[in-house]
């Protein structure tokens, strides 16, 4: 495996916005992201739901 090249997606081009890598080159709102930390800090990580 150590020789194989890794796999590239190339953006093609006259496209702006790709939808099918679940990436976004935006990040969250700050308060979003504390609502978010609050609730993860309520989840017990160690049980399976």
């Amino acid at each position: 495996m150590r020789d194989r090249s890794e796999y590239v997606v190339d953006m093609p081009s006259g496209i702006d916005v790709k939808l099918n890598q679940n990436e976004s080159p935006f990040d969250l709102p700050d308060e979003l992201k504390q609502e978010l930390l609050d609730v993860y800090e309520q989840v017990e990580v160690n049980r399976y739901p």
